[in-house]
């Protein structure tokens, strides 16, 4: 069975890591491009990223979210996902980026009750946010306009512009539940879902039986489902396929392994379950997602 270790090292071998300019010494970087080329493959790197991209169209890869966008494109990225903008796009466009520490979230002020809405955000940003179409041209403003800052005011632009954006209407995590199956303990602040989920994450790759959630929550079978249920608007059997199939997308994104080691090493007893299990849960086969998720990765023009 494949550790989180080994998953994690796989992954960081497989896709590019980006050694962001900041240093312990920046509150946050801002890249400004025009004419931008879109040259840069799908990477990671450890650091919060706000990226606006201006009169230019294509394809968008966020974790395991692949879209089309056009003309006027904002995303928050949350550290270690894997993205990529993809354009024939040049002239004309122009790009401005943000990256700013993980470590934004740790920062005493950060703590205070004031700044809630922003905590809430760059949690929610771990999956990548897309923000509506009609809340875009003020952020695209107040983008331009910190731009051109200096001095003291540029932190409490940004900080104003975290806000305005936490309280949006229309925002959309990229990122499915599959791909971070982490995220429901940040939804649910409970402790025992979060035994449950380190449990599942840890141990996705063998048999998992609702006996073993009951005893290692403390519950009868009956009153863990009921609990999982309210707890988190789904029943444990598609909790734990959401898992299974969020490790196995990131395989088949960044590994060699066959369709079929990849369906028993994410726990699965024969393909045929994998591969429906997989299809109901994206609408594609296994083969289709690889090929889709490596042509925008791999992608260069």
């Amino acid at each position: 069975m494949y550790t989180d270790q080994f998953l994690m090292k796989t992954r960081q071998t497989a896709l590019q890591q980006e050694m962001t300019p900041l240093s312990d010494e920046d509150f946050f970087i801002l890249l400004d491009h025009t004419d931008a080329k879109f040259d840069y493959e799908a990477h990671w790197h450890t650091d919060y990223e706000l990226n606006m991209v201006i009169g230019a169209e294509g394809e968008r890869l966020v974790g395991d979210s692949h879209e089309e966008f056009d003309y006027l494109d904002i995303v928050l990225i949350g550290p270690r996902m894997p993205h990529r903008w993809i354009s024939q796009s040049g002239e004309g466009t122009h790009v401005i980026t943000i990256q700013f520490h993980e470590q934004m979230l740790n920062y005493p002020t950060i703590g205070k009750r004031i700044f809630a809405s922003i905590r809430e955000l760059l949690e929610r940003a771990r999956r990548g946010i897309v923000f509506a179409e009609e809340v875009r041209p003020e952020i695209r403003d107040r983008l331009l306009n910190l731009s051109r800052s200096k001095g003291f005011d540029i932190a409490l632009q940004f900080y104003s512009l975290l806000d305005f954006m936490a309280g949006t209407p229309g925002q959309r995590l990229l990122a499915s539940d599959n791909y971070d199956p982490g995220a429901i303990v940040n939804q649910t602040h409970s402790r025992r879902i979060g035994m449950v989920c380190d449990y599942v994450n840890k141990n996705f790759g063998r048999q998992i039986s609702l006996s073993d959630m009951a005893e290692l929550t403390n519950m009868s079978e009956s009153s863990f489902c009921h609990f999982f249920k309210k707890k988190t608007g789904k029943n444990f059997i598609d909790y734990l396929h959401e898992v299974r199939i969020g490790h196995a997308t990131r395989m088949l994104c960044e590994t060699s392994e066959s369709i079929a080691e990849i369906c028993f090493v994410c726990g699965y007893n024969n393909t045929s379950n994998f591969l429906r299990v997989f299809r109901n849960k994206l609408g594609e086969t296994p083969t289709q997602y690889r090929n889709n998720a490596r042509r925008m990765m791999m992608t260069r023009y």
